[in-house]
């Protein structure tokens, strides 16, 4: 729909999930050899994760500049929360338009634009990410994940329909 979209991530609130002692005690691991393997799994096991539900865990602030503002738009990061809404006037010159840019969805994470801001250069300050509002079954399905490829290796490519069927419920679906 829109390729003169450019997002800057400027801060990322990191959170343990997962701690390292958690995991190993999941796993049934006293010995520290696995430490590094384990620590890689946690990571690579919530990237799916937040691949497969299209959201982000963690909190971004994220500068969205837009040259050509269309009549909406989804931003990429997800779930959203906007901060402030700028049209840019000139290099120097923004105005802030936060109260009469549109509106946002927060179902369908769709925006809005208005009407008089079509075709011009905005710039969108939000946040985006689930925080501490994880949603129970999906840190399971996180660890079950982790479990998984700890046990079955090379073999653990492709995740199990069991872990895909506890973050269906979860998961912002793209349109």
């Amino acid at each position: 729909m829109c390729n003169n979209i450019n997002y800057q991530i400027l801060s990322v609130q990191e959170q343990e999930l997962w701690s390292l002692m958690e995991v190993k005690n999941y796993l049934r691991v006293s010995h520290e050899n696995d430490n590094k393997l384990i620590s890689n799994l946690i990571s690579a096991s919530i990237v799916y994760a937040e691949q497969f539900l299209g959201v982000n865990f963690f909190i971004s602030k994220i500068a969205c500049l837009i040259e050509q503002a269309p009549s909406y738009l989804r931003l990429k990061h997800k779930p959203i929360v906007i901060n402030k809404v700028f049209h840019i006037i000139d290099e120097e010159d923004k105005k802030d338009i936060t109260r009469e840019f549109g509106y946002i969805d927060s179902y369908s994470q769709k925006i809005s634009i208005a009407q008089e801001y079509w075709q011009r250069k905005l710039e969108i300050n939000y946040e985006a990410g689930l925080g501490d509002k994880i949603p129970k079954p999906v840190l399971q399905g996180i660890l079950m994940h982790i479990g998984y490829m700890y046990d079955f290796g090379e073999n653990s490519v492709n995740i199990l329909s069991e872990i895909k069927e506890i973050y269906l419920p979860y998961r912002f679906f793209k349109i």
